[in-house]
C-alpha cells in the first residue's frame, strides 16, 4: 500500500508542472479561438457572400455584422469585396473610401491596379473626371494586361475634358508612336491637337480614321463621326469642294446619316474654296516580333506577339483631301442641294436635323422659281412640324408635373415605385421623348440613368427585407403572447431576439431613407437635364415652324 502511494506522488508532481500550453501540445487538432461563435460564423458568412455574385447582400450582411467581425488585416478581403460591391452599385464614393482604407502596398499590385482602373472607368462615366484622376494616379506600377491598352487613351480623354488638349494630344503622340492601333484613341487625338490650334495636323489624324478599314459596327459609327466633324469644320471656313467630298463619305444607313445628309446640301451652296494640304503623320504599324520572322523548323522557344499590336491596320494615306467641284449657277446650286433634302425628308421628322430638311426643300424650290412644288412642300412641313411642336410641349408639360423634389423618392409600396420607375425613365430618356438624340450623346445623362436603375433595385432588395423582418417581428409577438396566456415566463432568447429584430428594421430603414435621398437627387438631375434638352428642342422646331410658314405667306403674297 505504502508502494502505491509512494508512487501516486511522483506522478501528482509530475502532472502539475505541465504547463496549459503544454496540455494544448498534446491535443493536436485544437485551434485556439481568437472570436465567439457567432463572430466566426459572420465572418464565414461574409466570406461566402463575398464569393457570390450578389453585391447587395453582402452589403446588406455587413450592415448588420458586428464591428469586430470586419476588424483586423485579416479580414481585408472582405473589405475589399465590400468595396467592389459598393461600386458595382454605383456607390463610388464608399467604395473609394474603403479602397483607400485598404488597398495598402502589400495587396496584390495586379488587383490594386485593375481596381483603382475599373473605379476610374466608373467614375469617367459618371462624368466627375476629377475623381477619375484620382483613381488613375492611385496605380503604382503596370496596370493588368487587359487593361494596358486603355489606360493612356483614357487619360487623354480625362484631360480634353479638363481643358488640356495639349497634354492630351502629347501623351496620344506619344502612345501610339509605339505601335498601338486604336483608332478611338487616334479621333481623340484629332480633336486634341485641333483645340490646341494645330488644324492641319489634326484634319490629318481625323482623316486618317475617317478613311480607315473598319471591321465592327463601332468602328463604322467612328469613321461616320470623323467624316461629319471634318466636313462641317472645312464647310464652316467655306470650303465647300472639300466638305462635299467628305459628307458623302458617311453612310445613308448609319447614325449620322440624317446630319450628314443635311451638311451636304449647304455644302453644295457653299463656295468652293481652295485646295486643302493635310499633314499626315506615319503609317501606324505593329512592331514586329523578331521570333516570328525567323524560319519554321528553328529549335526555339516562339514568342506570342503582344495583344496591344492586335491585327494590322492600315490608313489610306493621301496628298490632298478629295475634292468635289460645285455647280456654276445659283440655281443650278440649289437644284443639287435639294438632292440630299429630299431625301432627309423622307425620314423621322422627331430628329431636328430632319426638320431643318423639311424647312429648306419648299424655300429651295421658291429660289429656282417652282412656286406650285414650292406651295406643296411648305405645307407638308407644316403637317409634320406641327405635331412636333405639340408633342415637346406635352412632354415639358410632364416634365414640370414630375419634379419629384430633393429626397422625395419613391411611392412605398412595389407595385406604385415600379409604375414611377418605368414613368419617369421613359419620360427622361424613353425612345419617345423628343429629344432623345440629344439625350442619347450625353454620356453622363445615360450614366446617371443607369445608376437611378440600379438604386431602385437596391430600394427594392431593401423594401423585401423590411418585410421579411415584418413576419419574423410577428411570429415573435405571437410567441411572447403564448407564453403569456400560459403563465409561463418566456426565456430570456426572446427578448434578445426582439433587440436584434429592432435594430436590423431600424439599420433597414436608414439605408431606405438613404436611398430614397439618393434617387431624389438622381431623378431632379435627370428631370433638369430633360427639361433643359425639351426647352432647346421646342426652341428649334418654333424656329422651323415659324420660318415655313413666313415663306408660305410670302409665297402666297
Amino acid at each position: 500500500m505504502l508502494g502505491i502511494r509512494l508512487l501516486a506522488v511522483p506522478l501528482a508532481f509530475g502532472l502539475c508542472l505541465i504547463t496549459p500550453a503544454q496540455a494544448v501540445a498534446q491535443t493536436p487538432d485544437y485551434e485556439p479561438p481568437t472570436r465567439n461563435s457567432a463572430e466566426q460564423l459572420e465572418v464565414r458568412h461574409l466570406r461566402f457572400l463575398a464569393q457570390s455574385a450578389d453585391p447587395f447582400s453582402l452589403l446588406t450582411a455587413a450592415e448588420h455584422a458586428s464591428r469586430t467581425a470586419l476588424d483586423g488585416g485579416d479580414q481585408r478581403d472582405i473589405q475589399i469585396a465590400l468595396a467592389r460591391a459598393a461600386a458595382a452599385l454605383g456607390l463610388l464614393e464608399d467604395a473609394t473610401t474603403r479602397y483607400r482604407r485598404h488597398l495598402l502596398p502589400e495587396v496584390d499590385p495586379k488587383l490594386r491596379n485593375r481596381l483603382w482602373f475599373e473605379l476610374a472607368q466608373a467614375w469617367e462615366i459618371r462624368g466627375d473626371y476629377a475623381q477619375a484622376q484620382a483613381a488613375l494616379d492611385s496605380i503604382y506600377g503596370p496596370v493588368p494586361a487587359e487593361y494596358y491598352g486603355q489606360r493612356v487613351p483614357m487619360e487623354a480623354r480625362l484631360l480634353l475634358a479638363q481643358g488640356r488638349a495639349e497634354d492630351a494630344a502629347t501623351q496620344l503622340r506619344q502612345w501610339l508612336s509605339h505601335g498601338h492601333q486604336d483608332p478611338f484613341a487616334r479621333f481623340n487625338l484629332g480633336v486634341a491637337l485641333v483645340r490646341s490650334g494645330l488644324l492641319k495636323q489634326g484634319a490629318g489624324e481625323l482623316d486618317g480614321v475617317a478613311t480607315m478599314e473598319a471591321a465592327t459596327d463601332e468602328e463604322r459609327a467612328l469613321r461616320d463621326k470623323a467624316n461629319l466633324v471634318l466636313a462641317f469644320g472645312y464647310l464652316e471656313i467655306g470650303q465647300g469642294a472639300t466638305a462635299r467630298a467628305l459628307f458623302q463619305r458617311v453612310r445613308l444607313d448609319g447614325p449620322y446619316s440624317d446630319k450628314a445628309l443635311l451638311g451636304l446640301g449647304w455644302a453644295e451652296l457653299a463656295p468652293d474654296g481652295g485646295a486643302q494640304e493635310r499633314t499626315v503623320t506615319t503609317e501606324i504599324k505593329c512592331r514586329e516580333d523578331a521570333a516570328r520572322l525567323l524560319p519554321e523548323g528553328l529549335p526555339v522557344l516562339r514568342r506570342i506577339p503582344r495583344k496591344s499590336c492586335g491585327p494590322a491596320r492600315r490608313f489610306r494615306e493621301t496628298d490632298k483631301f478629295a475634292r468635289k467641284k460645285g455647280a456654276e449657277t445659283e440655281v443650278e446650286r440649289y437644284k443639287r442641294a435639294l438632292i440630299p433634302w429630299l431625301e432627309l425628308g423622307q425620314r423621322n421628322p422627331q430628329a431636328l436635323a430632319v426638320q431643318e430638311g423639311l424647312a429648306m426643300v419648299p424655300y429651295a424650290y421658291s429660289k429656282i422659281g417652282a412656286p406650285r412644288s414650292a406651295s406643296k412642300y411648305y405645307q407638308t412641313a407644316i403637317a409634320q412640324l406641327e405635331p412636333q411642336r405639340q408633342q415637346v410641349e406635352r412632354t415639358i408639360e410632364q416634365l414640370d408635373e414630375a419634379e419629384t423634389g430633393t429626397g422625395k423618392g419613391l411611392p412605398p409600396s412595389e407595385a406604385a415605385a415600379q409604375a414611377w420607375l418605368a414613368q419617369h425613365v421613359d419620360l427622361y430618356s424613353g425612345v419617345s421623348a423628343p429629344y432623345h438624340e440629344a439625350v442619347v450623346e450625353d454620356e453622363r445623362f445615360q450614366a446617371v440613368a443607369r445608376h437611378l436603375q440600379d438604386l431602385t433595385v437596391l430600394r427594392q432588395s431593401v423594401l423585401n427585407n423590411l418585410q421579411m423582418l415584418d413576419t419574423l417581428k410577428t411570429r415573435h409577438d405571437n410567441q411572447v403572447a403564448a407564453y403569456a396566456q400560459s403563465g409561463y415566463t418566456a426565456p430570456a432568447v426572446l427578448g434578445q431576439q426582439d433587440a436584434v429584430i429592432k435594430a436590423n428594421g431600424e439599420r433597414l430603414a436608414n439605408m431606405r431613407s438613404r436611398l430614397d435621398a439618393v434617387i431624389g437627387h438622381a431623378s431632379d438631375y435627370l428631370r433638369q437635364r430633360a427639361l433643359y434638352y425639351a426647352n432647346d428642342y421646342k426652341r428649334h422646331t418654333n424656329a422651323y415652324l415659324s420660318q415655313v410658314r413666313l415663306g408660305s405667306a410670302q409665297l402666297i403674297e
